[in-house]
């Protein structure tokens, strides 16, 4: 059983047949809660520069914007389109790749029919409790730290800076105890 609580890069080819645009990069986590239930977050890299974010929720599967759920969960303070590009970019100005790529999904929210009306967090929940039913944790950008760190280890690994982590090693699985 994968290691919870821990991103774990990953190179599959087979994620590159979920369509045209997917590519083979992906930085998946198992979360669990201190009930134990978990859920598995996968996000994914695409090429044309965007992160899209894949989880399963009543056997159904779906694919989020990753710019939209830091809408979500980002406080206000932190919901700008310059705050979420510096806090995705912390460290890493100089680095052309990944501002490129946080600009090419600035860019997505902007342009793209659905989410071109989404401005603020209020709309970014409305338009996401409009397709679902969302429960947010008490503490407001629980999430966006977490979030952030897949974002990171997955620019890494598109930028070869990382090797995709082995899911068969022992050092991502997780202990079980009887």
């Amino acid at each position: 059983m994968p290691k919870s609580n821990f991103p774990v890069a990953l190179y599959r080819p087979s994620f590159s047949n979920r369509g045209p645009l997917y590519s083979a990069y992906a930085v998946q986590m198992r979360s669990m809660r201190p009930d134990l239930t978990t859920q598995t977050v996968t996000m994914h890299y695409r090429k044309d520069g965007t992160c899209w974010v894949r989880f399963t929720y009543l056997k159904n599967e779906y694919l989020i914007p990753l710019m939209l759920l830091l809408k979500c969960l980002a406080p206000d303070e932190l919901n700008s389109e310059r705050s979420l590009f510096e806090l995705l970019c912390d460290g890493l100005m100089a680095d052309t790749f990944v501002a490129e790529r946080v600009t090419c999904m600035l860019e997505q929210m902007r342009t793209h029919p659905e989410l071109k009306h989404v401005h603020s967090r209020e709309d970014a929940l409305y338009y996401l409790g409009s397709k679902f039913e969302v429960v947010f944790r008490e503490k407001r950008g629980a999430g966006v730290d977490c979030l952030v760190l897949i974002f990171r280890k997955l620019m890494a690994l598109v930028r070869g800076d990382i090797a995709p982590d082995n899911a068969d090693a022992m050092d991502v699985q997780e202990l079980l105890l009887p």
